[in-house]
């Protein structure tokens, strides 16, 4: 099932409290910018920014617009209110915008194939480990984690301090040194996690932060050297069972690039993949490149608990099964009952029965987890549902089944947008449905009061 209509009603103009407007998030990933001002054909408005970890690409989104994508620590989507009152461009004006959109991006795709290679990164970042050891705090996070000493010395997982002083002289092209200083590391304080690619070359690293609540992963990075690889995607995490020979028949994809990945693997014995943020659709090339070399037929998504109840996250996971199935792979959900933060992740994993479900069977119960959600996601006013967005007779036929929920759902929406607009509570409008609850009302209950409504 396209989760793209959840998502592009999901978000409103506003945002109260601490969510996110972009994504709903309300973990405190997610940044609210410095205003900025705004040329419209009124003149200069002051517009309101928004820095989102979730959404770090172009996507559709009510009451915003996608400006850039910010890779430092972290990767971010920039967002700039839309503060309405631009002025019409001319068919002339956006074909040159369009030009010049495809000229700036093809300038970043050449910069990225200009920046070291996978086999000069491994080099550079196994010299670098061997500089570095693990201080007993971080060992003893690690080892909290169910780690045994041995994993931990598999993992190669390494403390770093701000600032961070190296013995050696390193190139200021490797993702993660001073600019101004070969001899330290551009980071924050934490343990760095080595990314791996299926060749077990050292690729690219993420620090975990030490003692951070939200945003514990960052890529190592520098501004003048993205993590981003020579074609242009972020590199994907290949972890294996420490010290086992195992086949890779069927392997797993699981959320994040530290050290999920690792546990993962042990406690499942299975190869895993991990993308920082799951966004394994931003790196196409590379995943199917990864999963040719480990000549895998099938793979098992493991999503993390509480993801089927964030439709963003739906959306990516929907991107992941479309690319699947279009290389003729077996898919499959790895499923524990895992809902709401009270499961475990995949990676703290302790005896549980994990059911390995169809793609649509998955999608099922996401999709009603998403739609009982949403009212406690959505802020403001709402933008239609899009049913029309499906890509495979699966999608369509489930969307069919589905039809009624979400139509009930975008009648509620319009209902909040215009009793907002009318400065109406739900005791000024529970009268025209002969005060029941909104609980006890049907579809053409909310279509009753949005008729009344309007014509009042």
């Amino acid at each position: 099932m396209s989760f793209d209509g959840l998502l592009y009603a999901h978000r409103g103009t506003s945002s109260t409290g601490t969510d996110c407007p972009i994504c709903g998030s309300a973990d405190g990933r997610c940044r609210q910018g410095k205003p900025i001002a705004v040329k419209t054909k009124d003149g200069d408005r002051d517009a309101d920014t928004v820095l989102c970890m979730t959404e770090t690409a172009s996507t559709m989104m009510s009451g915003w617009r996608f400006s850039k994508e910010i890779v430092g620590m972290g990767t971010w989507g920039f967002w700039v209110e839309d503060v309405g009152g631009r002025r019409e461009y001319s068919p002339e004006e956006k074909k040159a915008w369009a030009i010049a959109k495809r000229l700036k991006e093809q300038e970043f795709k050449d910069e990225c194939a200009q920046s070291l290679s996978a086999d000069e990164r491994h080099q550079l970042y196994s010299r670098l480990l061997g500089e570095l050891t693990l201080s007993n705090e971080d060992l003893g996070d690690l080892t909290d984690r169910g780690m045994s000493e041995s994993e931990v010395e598999a993992s190669l997982f390494r403390s770093v301090a701000q600032p961070h002083v190296l013995r050696h002289d390193y190139p200021r092209s490797l993702p993660g040194i001073d600019p101004n200083n070969p001899r330290r590391l551009y980071c924050a304080s934490g343990y760095l996690c080595p990314v791996i690619d299926p060749h077990q070359r050292i690729v690219g690293a993420q620090i975990r932060i030490l003692g951070a609540d939200d945003n514990k992963y960052r890529w190592l990075s520098s501004p003048q050297a993205s993590p981003r690889q020579q074609n242009a995607e972020f590199p994907l995490c290949v972890r294996r069972p420490a010290g086992r020979h195992i086949s890779t028949d069927v392997i797993g994809l699981v959320e994040g690039v530290g050290a999920k990945p690792f546990l993962a693997s042990t406690r499942l014995n299975q190869v895993i993949i991990g993308a920082a943020g799951g966004q394994f659709s931003s790196s196409p090339e590379t995943l199917r490149e990864a999963i040719a070399e480990l000549g895998a037929r099938g793979v098992v998504l493991y999503p993390d608990k509480g993801a089927i109840a964030n439709p963003n996250i739906l959306v990516a996971y929907t991107k992941v099964f479309e690319l699947l199935q279009e290389w003729d792979l077996d898919v499959r959900v790895g499923w524990w009952g895992q809902e709401d933060s009270s499961f475990p992740d995949v990676d703290e994993l302790s005896g549980q029965e994990v059911k390995l479900l169809t793609v649509a069977s998955f999608q099922r119960t996401a999709s009603a987890k998403a739609i009982a959600n949403f009212f406690s996601l959505s802020q403001g006013c709402n933008q239609p549902f899009d049913l029309a967005r499906s890509t495979t007779p699966e999608i369509l036929k489930f969307n069919q089944r589905l039809r009624a929920d979400l139509n009930v759902v975008q009648l509620k929406s319009k209902v909040k947008c215009l009793m907002h607009e009318k400065q109406k509570s739900w005791a000024d409008v529970s009268g025209l449905t002969g005060d029941r609850t909104p609980s006890e009302l049907k579809g053409s209950d909310y279509q009753t009061i949005l008729e009344k409504l309007a014509n009042n």
